[in-house]
C-alpha cells in the first residue's frame, strides 16, 4: 500500500479474509496500552501452495525488536498450529529493515522480482523470500538446544 487510502479497504478485505479462514490478520500491539502499532497477515500465495506473509509497523517502534518478536511467533503458529508447509515475504528493495528481519527468522532468500509490487501503476522491484516447514523446525532445534 502506497497511501493511507489504501489501508482501509485492504483491512476491511483481510478482516472478512480471516473471519471466513481464507486468510489470517493479527495485529501488533503495545503491552502497555493495547494501541496498535502493526499488522501481520497470511494469506494464500496465487499459485502456489504457499502462504503470503505480509507485515508493517509504525516507524516509530522500528529498531527495536517488535517486528521480529510478532513474525517469529507468527511464523510459529503458521508451523506448529495452521499445519503450514512454507511462507513466502516479497520485501521492496529499500526495505533493509525487513530483509533483515526475514533473514534473521530463517528466511532464504529466493531472488529479485522486478515488478513483485505496483504503486502508482509503476512496477516495484522486491527480493522475495521464503521460509519452509522443515527450514523452521531446524531452527527451532538449534535454539533449544
Amino acid at each position: 500500500m502506497a497511501t493511507s487510502d489504501e489501508l482501509a479497504p485492504w483491512l476491511a478485505r483481510m478482516c472478512s479474509r480471516s473471519s471466513e479462514g481464507s486468510a489470517f490478520l493479527w495485529s501488533i500491539e503495545l503491552r502497555d496500552g493495547g494501541r496498535c502499532i502493526g499488522q501481520i497477515s497470511l494469506s494464500p500465495k496465487p499459485g502456489s501452495t504457499a502462504w503470503a506473509l505480509a507485515f508493517w509497523l509504525d516507524p516509530t517502534h522500528w529498531g527495536r525488536g517488535i517486528a521480529a518478536e510478532a513474525v517469529s511467533h507468527v511464523n510459529d503458529a503458521a508451523f506448529s498450529l495452521l499445519s503450514m508447509q512454507e511462507l513466502w515475504a516479497g520485501v521492496a528493495l529499500w526495505n533493509q529493515r525487513s530483509f533483515t528481519t526475514l533473514e534473521r527468522l530463517g528466511f532464504r532468500l529466493l531472488g529479485v522480482h522486478s515488478s513483485g509490487y505496483w504503486v502508482a501503476g509503476e512496477p516495484e522491484p522486491i527480493r522475495e523470500y521464503h521460509l519452509t516447514r522443515q527450514r523452521w523446525l531446524d531452527n527451532e532445534r538449534l535454539h533449544n538446544a
